[in-house]
């Protein structure tokens, strides 16, 4: 019973995690690296590059962060234990 819980709560840390790491961390900064490397005296061509390899990539990380931790969840709630009628 709590090992459902716990692979429960895993697995909505999973899609809290996975929307920020493809939303926040990989596709808004990703925007905020390409103007923040376009508003240099002298533009920083890394810096926007990496800023658009970022943002080309959130759907990705954002995909395979909730993967991840929905597995875990998953092989949580697979170990537990049948309850006992």
């Amino acid at each position: 019973m709590i090992r459902t819980g716990i692979g429960i709560a895993l697995i909505a840390v999973a899609i809290i995690a996975g929307l920020y790491m493809g939303v926040w961390v990989c596709m808004v900064g990703g925007v905020i690296s390409v103007v923040d490397g376009a508003s240099q005296s002298p533009v920083d061509a890394v810096l926007i590059a990496w800023g658009i390899a970022k943002f080309l990539c959130a759907s990705l990380v954002g995909w395979l962060t909730f993967i991840v931790g929905a597995l875990i969840g998953a092989a949580v709630i697979a170990t537990a234990e049948p309850p006992k009628t």
